[in-house]
Formats: structure tokens, sequence, C-alpha cells
């Protein structure tokens, strides 16, 4: 015991020494033990080498890439189709002219109508399209000069100059070839947005103290230069422009929330005239927009490529041209809009006659970004509270 006052923290140490060693000895068995049995297992066939991948060869691959950059191949696509970089899947328009139902190029029937693809009874049948693009090989034999070979991919071309493509030429029934021959102008305006001017005077309020309407003071917001300002007149003046003819006095019961009981609010109709314009009716508190809904339209060319187009600008019951480079240009009015369509007639029709409804331009995913109001030259337009 008296050794072991004297010389503990040697024994301590030595204690911890022998027990490193023991798992050092433990550690060298126990890895060649791992040892021999992965020598067991070469030794029983299972391969000791890799066989290396090829390497890459860019040249293997342009043809790939060339099929992805040509859009005859890659559109139309049906939307959120994933298609490989290198193996782009080829589509094709369904030859049924009441269908043009967008299909896999090797389909043999339309999935949709059932129509037969590429294939007939013999080379008179309406319904063979050699090249499967959609166009009927009797169709393109029709306008041989422009199509000397039938079995060349020409649904997206336009040789005219038109604006429209063969596809589109076949569908209508129009001359491929003839720039005067095409379909409505309208089918290839997209609506932009509308936009209309606030009037330069707000009626605020409508002072009733006097016996006659004449005697009352009626209280405006009024732009003058960049400010607004407050501005008091009766019935007979001009003010901004605008002569105050007349006004009715109107009141309609509504709840207050804040106090929880029912008011009187005033719905008073002011007759106002500009000019040797049409009088106007504004009411108090509601914000009053000059005559004429301005709308922005434009025309896209091909919608394979909607950064390219022609801004329009009209106004409803306006008249606007619409032409694309070859051929003379349609004239069209405005017959409505809204604040996400317009309304088009040709000008002169008859009433009743065929109205285009143009809507927002909606391109496939797989093309260039979406036509916006923001990428329109000139500066976006404000729509209408």
């Amino acid at each position: 015991m008296e050794f072991l006052k004297h010389h503990y923290e040697k024994v301590c140490l030595g204690a911890v020494l022998l027990g490193l060693l023991a798992w050092c000895v433990f550690l060298g068995v126990s890895l060649k033990g791992v040892k021999e049995h992965i020598d067991t297992l070469g030794t029983q066939g299972v391969p000791t080498k890799v066989t290396p991948l090829p390497a890459f060869d860019p040249a293997r691959e342009f043809v790939g890439l060339q099929a992805l950059a040509d859009s005859r191949t890659q559109w139309p696509r049906p939307m959120g189709e994933v298609t490989s970089m290198f193996n782009p899947r080829r589509y094709i328009w369904c030859m049924n002219p009441e269908c043009s139902y967008v299909l896999p190029y090797d389909y043999e029937k339309c999935s949709d109508c059932k129509w037969p693809q590429g294939v007939g009874s013999g080379p008179h049948d309406p319904r063979v399209s050699s090249a499967k693009d959609g166009l009927p090989d009797l169709w393109k034999k029709k306008y041989l000069e422009l199509f000397p070979d039938v079995t060349l991919y020409a649904c997206n071309l336009d040789p005219d100059g038109d604006g429209f493509t063969n596809y589109e030429e076949y569908r209508a029934g129009t001359h491929p070839g003839n720039p005067a021959s095409h379909p409505p102008y309208a089918v290839k305006l997209c609506f932009v947005q509308t936009d209309q001017t606030l009037l330069p005077l707000r009626l605020e309020k409508v002072s009733r103290e006097g016996k006659t309407k004449a005697a009352w003071v009626l209280q405006f917001n009024v732009l003058e230069g960049n400010r607004r300002v407050t501005r008091f007149a009766r019935l007979g003046e001009t003010l901004a422009g605008f002569k105050l003819i007349d006004i009715v006095p109107k009141v309609m019961p509504v709840m207050d929330r804040s106090i929880n009981m029912t008011i009187d609010k005033d719905i008073s109709e002011l007759t106002i005239q500009h000019g040797d314009e049409e009088p106007m009716v504004i009411r108090p508190g509601v914000a009053a927009y000059e005559r004429g809904i301005k709308v922005r339209l434009a025309l896209v060319r091909n919608p394979q490529e909607p950064g390219k187009y022609q801004v329009i600008d009209g106004i409803v019951g306006g008249e606007i041209s619409v032409g694309i480079d070859k051929g003379p240009a349609e004239v069209y009015k405005i017959v409505e809009a809204s604040a996400n369509e317009a309304v088009v007639e040709p000008a002169g029709s008859a009433e009743g006659g065929k109205r285009f409804t143009i809507s927002r331009f909606r391109p496939p995913t797989d093309l260039p970004p979406q036509l916006n109001a923001s990428s329109i030259p000139g500066g976006p337009m404000m729509p209408p509270p």
C-alpha cells in the first residue's frame, strides 16, 4: 500500500498504455481478417476491373443539337411535353381539317378524331401526307410550283410572306402563294390592355344650403398642372373646361360599419359638358373618365416568334388598320373592350356581321417569354381601376 501511495500516477499510466496496446493488437487482427475475406471474394469470380465509358464525342451529338434548334422539328408540341435535348420528338397536326389536334409524328391515327395519318388507299386519297406535316399530298400537288417535293416538311413555311403558314392557309382554304389570299388578319391579333383617361375634375361634395339648385355650392377636386386643388362652383359656371349644366339630387341608404348605423349616401348626378361634346354625368366621390376607351393590340406574325409583332393602338368605336408586309391591309372597327379582351369586326360590315374576340397571347410553354404590356414598345398602358 505504501508503494501505491508513492507511485499511484505511474501505475495509472501503465494501465492506460497496456489498454492501448491491446486495442492495437485487436485492430491488426481484424484488418487481417477483412483482407482475407476480400481476397476470398476475388477468387470466386467477382470482377476486379470496370470497363471504362467511351469518350464523349461532341460531333456525335451535333445532329441532335441541330434538330433541337430546328423549329420545324420541334413545334408544335403539346403543353407540358418534356423532350430529350439530344433526341427531340417530332409532332404534327392532325390531317383532319376539322380537328388540327397535335400528336406525335409516328402516330398512324389521331387520338382525338381517329382520322388516319399519312396513310390511305392510294395516291388520290386526300388523307395521304408523305411528310406527315398536316398538309395532304394532293393539296401540295395543287400548288406544285411551291411544293416540288411533297415529302418535305412544309407546314410552318410562309412562301408568299403574308404572315400565315402553309398549314393555316390549308385550313382556311386560301392560296399559299398569293399574298392577297389569306385568312382574316384578325386571327393574328392579340389583346394587350386597355386604358382610360381621368377627367381633370372630380365632384366631392354638394352643399344644399340654398332654396334653389342654382344657389347650391359644389365642391370639386381639380387637376391644375401637376397638383390637385379644391375648387368651389355653382351651376352655370365653367370649371376646368367643363360647363356645369344641371344636377339631380339623389340619396341612397347605406350601412356605415364604423358607427353601426344606416346613413344617406349622396349619389346626386351632375351633368357636365366639354365644348360641343355630348354631355356626361358624374357623381360625388366617384372618379370619372373621358369618353373613348383606349385599346392596345399586337399583331403577332408567327406564334413561334412572339418577339416579332406590330403594336396597334385604337379606341372603342374607332377603326384600326391591320396588315403584314405584303398584301393589302384590312380595316377593323373596335366594337367593345374589357380588361382582358376586345371585340372587332370588319369596317363597314352590316349589323350582326362576323366579329372576332381578341384575347391575350398565350404561347406554348416551350416558346420564348409571353408577350405582355411591359414588352410592348412605347411603355405600358394603365388599365382602368
